[in-house]
């Protein structure tokens, strides 16, 4: 069964959708297999006139039928084991659209967060830090002189908390900077993913 952990990892990996080639790729089928699945109505999917990237699939929909073809194999007899079982795919730094970001709760954004830090030491170097959000270390100190983040100065090393570099993630100051890092998209893909893998959960009580 396809788990929480790993529905929510695609999420991040593809928050705008799948093209065919790489829905197959994803849930090993063939191309015969994933055209069949996708013109059946099996897999919903948006279809367009144009010759390439002729299909789109919802990263939602393609988790319903992984886990459901785990569950009703019968209903989807003509898969067939892909070759490419065994390859593995790079995460993606899509940034999520303007659409997808209006969907998140506060509450989507706060797991993604506590997520971010967990395994962070209680006690961050300046270089710490920047692995996590990504910005620079000349904007971090600036953030830091101007005591939005709170950080101490320990035999001229400066130091932040744990729980401080939290709290400064969820401010108003993170959230609204304009020109985002990296990482911080990182951060936005896997708070849409909370939200998506909600929304997920709440289909599946429905069925």
């Amino acid at each position: 069964m396809l788990s929480d952990k790993e529905a929510r990892l695609l999420l991040i990996q593809y928050p705008d959708g799948l093209s065919k080639e790489v829905f197959r790729k994803v849930c090993h089928v063939s191309p015969r297999t994933a055209t069949f699945l996708l013109e059946s109505g099996r897999v919903p999917c948006k279809i367009r006139p144009q010759r390439t990237h002729k299909y789109l699939i919802s990263t939602t929909d393609m988790i319903l039928y992984l886990r459901d073809r785990e569950k009703h194999p019968e209903k989807y007899a003509v898969s067939i084991r892909s070759r490419n079982r065994n390859r593995r795919h790079k995460p993606s730094c899509e940034r999520p659209s303007e659409s997808l970001l209006a969907l998140l709760t506060d509450n989507d954004y706060k797991l993604a967060c506590k997520e971010a830090v967990e395994d962070c030491q209680d006690v961050l170097s300046v270089q710490q830090v920047i692995g996590v959000i990504g910005y620079s270390y000349k904007r971090i100190m600036k953030w830091c002189s101007d005591k939005q983040l709170f950080s101490i100065k320990v035999n001229r090393a400066i130091l932040v908390p744990k729980l401080s570099l939290y709290e400064f993630m969820l401010s108003k100051t993170f959230r609204n900077v304009k020109l985002r890092s990296e990482k911080h998209w990182k951060l936005l893909n896997s708070a849409v993913a909370f939200h998506q893998m909600n929304e997920i959960q709440k289909l599946e009580e429905k069925e």
